[in-house]
């Protein structure tokens, strides 16, 4: 999921991510591996850290990649 990758890019790691919106490493890397969806307050958790890093997400960014 493009989503956590752009985060990634911003220089955080996964660790970092699911302590900032209080999951496990384990679910973030569930949900960029396109293994498991996000839940709502997930995906609004993750916004809302976007937005503090100055990340910029498009509506593409939650879908998951077509193998």
């Amino acid at each position: 999921m493009k989503a956590i990758s752009r985060l990634i890019e911003s220089g955080m790691t996964r660790k970092q991510i699911a302590l900032s919106i209080g999951v496990s490493e384990q679910a973030i890397g569930m949900v960029a591996r396109d293994k498991r969806w996000m839940s709502q307050p997930m995906f609004r958790s993750i916004v809302e850290l976007a937005g503090k890093r100055g990340v910029e997400l498009l509506a593409r960014d939650f879908l998951f990649d077509s193998k």
